[in-house]
C-alpha cells in the first residue's frame, strides 16, 4: 500500500546545535509530499525551530559523542543536497533510528510507492511498542 501524498512521519528526537553543538528535544515532522522535514519546540507544533528539504540529501547513521554514552549509537545525520547543511539527530533506540534512516532515505529519493508500515517484531506481528515514538499520521 502506498503512503498518501500528504502523508506526515512524526516523532521526537534530540538535535545537535549547529554553533554550540549542545542537544536540545524537537518534535519533528516528516511531509512525504513535499520532502521537507519541520521540527518544533514540541509535539504541539505551536513553535515552529527550523525546517530542511531532504530532496536528494544523504541520510547515514552516526556515533556521536554525547554524555549519554549508551545512546551514542542511536544518532544519523542527514546532510542536505542544497548547501550541504548537517543536521545530526538522536533518537531514543537504534530502532528507531533505523526507521527513520529507512523512511527519510525512501523520501529523499522520491521513492514514495514503499509502505510506511509501522515496525514489526521479528514473527512478523506489529511492534506495540510505546517508547517507539515515530509514526505516521
Amino acid at each position: 500500500m502506498a503512503a498518501p501524498q500528504n502523508s506526515q512521519v512524526m516523532g521526537e528526537m534530540l538535535k545537535q546545535g549547529h554553533v554550540r553543538k549542545n542537544w536540545k528535544r524537537r518534535f519533528f515532522a516528516l511531509n512525504i509530499s513535499d520532502r521537507a522535514v519541520r521540527y518544533y519546540v514540541d509535539k504541539s507544533m505551536a513553535k515552529k525551530k527550523g525546517e530542511f528539504s531532504v530532496a536528494y540529501a544523504t541520510i547515514d547513521p552516526v556515533e556521536v559523542s554525547s554524555k549519554r554514552a549508551s545512546d551514542s549509537d542511536n544518532a544519523l545525520r542527514v546532510t542536505t543536497a542544497k548547501g550541504g547543511k548537517k543536521f545530526v539527530l538522536e533518537c531514543s533506540n537504534t530502532a528507531e533510528r533505523d526507521e527513520w534512516v529507512r523512511i527519510l532515505r525512501e523520501t529523499a529519493k522520491g521513492d514514495t510507492r514503499e509502505s510506511f508500515a509501522p515496525p514489526t517484531s521479528g514473527d512478523g506481528s506489529v511492534r506495540n511498542d510505546s517508547a517507539f515514538s515515530l509514526h505516521l499520521r
